[in-house]
């Protein structure tokens, strides 16, 4: 808008005409175009429609905040679930509308994911500690070597590890293989039991001899109903019981028995365990025999070296004992007759200590052992004034280190005689093969044995066998 030239306010619009160089203007008095526009716009539809448009504002604030809050708290509650939250509260599932029901969906979907998830960490939860098992198992078949206490540890890590087991044993079969032995049981069951010396028969009527009887496992499912199940007195709470054997190769050792109070009460994945532990338990049963075994054949030798030991001494001392007693020349003979000491020490097989003497001495005797044996004592008298334990600690070193020498100074001699022996029976051989004639053959063997015997008179004869089977003397 613009004013004329005579001050009139005018309202124009212009517009060029292409390929004239003219432009087109139109204008209108200000005051018209206000009055036409005025007619244009019908005031009570203007007023109707703003309304209209503040109406339909109202309602969508009031929608936005009926919606808005319980989509809020689903996005809220959706994170928690992803957070791993299943506890978050969900007030939209008492709405009766469709609001109400998605949360109750939402809810209903929650509970699944829960649950899933719980079954998955359990199923998690379980394979860890049936590898755990089976590692510690495997551990205590490789480290222990008391076969009792390792079948002790293994019946009652299985009652440990697995709830639904509640009973458990291990039976090794005799040495005829005709009955296998209760050997471990848990609980006050298991030590009656084992009191009463439990057995059952190799295929008799029950899991366990069964088992020994087919080699391999045995399930009682349902005791109730089942035709291989021994009650037992003891353990009347049992519903269901398996038998697994024990084998080592083909050998079969004996059998491991679990039982639950429970019908159906071992699943595929703990039966399977259950195997593993079985096998690992066989290997080890078989090992602790096998180290038993070669226990006692070390105490068997053992026991052998120290009866020889013992017996060459004796040996020894005999062929060296004058008519007098053994010679005590090169010796110190004490003071104080300390036989009762000596005896006491031999006897008892340690250091004996006596009343201190009327001189100021203290005798004491420590027994002379070689492999175990005593095969003497050595006897001192040491200075009450200056007697100590440190001293008795070096008095037993002095005769484990004679007990040493001695036995070293026997061995060497032993072994000159032996080879003066070899010697002698050598030199005798090679003087009879150099004879030509039977004459001389029994000549030279009388002089040569003989010189070597130190006997003054030597006969050798020969006979020969007479019709009636004595022999005649030529």
């Amino acid at each position: 808008s613009y004013p004329l030239a005579d001050g009139v306010e005018v309202i124009g619009y212009y517009a060029p005409v292409p390929d004239s160089g003219l432009v087109l203007i139109t204008q209108t008095p200000l005051a018209v175009a206000y009055t036409q526009a005025l007619r244009f716009f019908d005031v009570p539809g203007f007023v109707t429609a703003v309304g209209f448009l503040v109406l339909i504002a109202v309602v969508a604030a009031a929608i936005n905040q009926m919606i808005a809050p319980p989509l809020l708290r689903f996005r809220r509650a959706t994170q928690s679930l992803m957070q791993g939250d299943f506890d978050m509260p969900m007030p939209d599932v008492k709405r009766q509308d469709e609001l109400g029901d998605l949360a109750l969906s939402f809810v209903a979907m929650r509970d699944q994911v829960r649950v899933l998830i719980d079954d998955l960490e359990a199923r998690i939860a379980a394979r860890s500690r049936d590898f755990d098992t089976t590692q510690e198992i495997s551990r205590l078949t490789a480290n222990q070597r008391d076969l009792q206490a390792l079948m002790d540890r293994v019946v009652n890590l299985i009652i440990e590890r697995f709830p639904n087991i509640y009973h458990a044993q291990v039976f090794l079969l005799n040495e005829a293989g005709t009955y296998a032995l209760l050997r471990s049981s848990t609980g006050e069951a298991g030590r009656a039991l084992l009191e009463r010396g439990h057995r059952l028969a190799v295929g008799s009527l029950s899991v366990v001899g069964q088992a020994t009887e087919q080699r391999r496992l045995i399930v009682a499912r349902d005791t109730a109903s089942s035709q291989v199940h021994r009650s037992n007195e003891f353990l009347p709470d049992t519903r269901s019981e398996m038998a697994i054997p024990l084998q080592v190769g083909t050998d079969l050792i004996g059998v491991l028995d679990v039982q639950s109070r429970r019908s159906e009460g071992f699943p595929q994945d703990q039966t399977e365990v259950i195997e593993t532990i079985a096998a690992q338990l066989a290997v080890g049963v078989d090992h602790a025999r096998l180290y038993e075994q070669s226990l006692q054949r070390v105490a068997i030798i053992e026991q052998r070296n120290r009866q020889a030991t013992l017996n060459a001494w004796n040996e020894y001392l005999t062929d060296r004992r004058q008519p007098g007693g053994v010679s005590r020349e090169a010796g110190l003979v004490t003071g104080t007759d300390l036989t009762s000491l000596r005896e006491q020490a031999r006897a008892q097989a340690k250091l004996v200590v006596g009343a201190t003497t009327e001189r100021g001495t203290v005798p004491i005797a420590l027994p002379v052992r070689i492999r175990g044996q005593v095969i003497g004592a050595v006897e001192w008298e040491l200075p009450a004034a200056s007697f100590s334990a440190e001293q008795l600690g070096l008095a037993e070193e002095l005769a484990e280190r004679l007990a040493f020498s001695l036995d070293n100074a026997r061995l060497f001699q032993e072994s000159q005689r032996a080879t003066e022996r070899e010697r002698v029976v050598n030199t005798i051989a090679r003087k009879l093969t150099s004879q030509n004639s039977i004459e001389a053959v029994l000549q030279t063997a009388a002089r040569e044995v003989g010189q070597a015997l130190r006997s003054p008179q030597v006969n050798v004869r020969l006979h020969e066998s007479a019709q009636n089977g004595h022999p005649s003397q030529s």
